[in-house]
């Protein structure tokens, strides 16, 4: 299996990681507000996956690499591609922390594939020891968050 992302870029609906983007993100309600200004204008269409990462005083590493032509629904394989991508990640950045960000068309509130993305990439960042902040998802209203409730919830058909 060949372990790099073919589909990495670093393109995408995101507004520019200006200076003032990369101030520290303490909390959950600060990571959620940074989302949201980086997602800029709901409606893209887009489904892709980014990724954040933070050093250890919290602050945004001025990198947002993104994985575009995700699939609805991860593939088992994902886990282990997704966390060997976020290993290089933080061990590249001296890194922290990792955030992400799911991007897809679609209304606000979080979908059964959705909730499978998030405890995929919950997974991925478990398997390479590396701490996680709280999955995102921008759909075409905005960027929600996406509960440790929601991904407790039972897959849907």
């Amino acid at each position: 299996m060949d372990d790099h992302p073919e589909n990495l870029t670093d393109r995408g609906p995101l507004a520019p990681l200006t200076p003032e983007m990369q101030e520290p993100v303490r909390t959950d309600a600060e990571l959620h507000r940074r989302w949201r200004r980086l997602w800029g204008t709901p409606g893209t269409g887009v489904r892709a996956l980014w990724l954040m990462v933070l050093d250890a005083d919290d602050r945004v590493v001025p990198l947002l690499p993104c994985l575009e032509d995700l699939p609805p629904r991860p593939a088992p394989e994902d886990v282990e591609r997704i966390g060997w991508f976020a290993r290089e990640l933080l061990s590249m950045t001296d890194g922290a922390s990792i955030a992400f960000l799911l991007g897809r068309p679609g209304g606000r509130r979080p979908t059964p594939d959705d909730r499978m993305w998030g405890r995929t990439l919950l997974a991925a960042a478990e398997r390479v020891g590396a701490p996680c902040r709280p999955v995102h998802v921008a759909g075409d209203e905005d960027v929600v968050v996406l509960a440790a409730d929601d991904l407790c919830l039972p897959e849907a058909g």
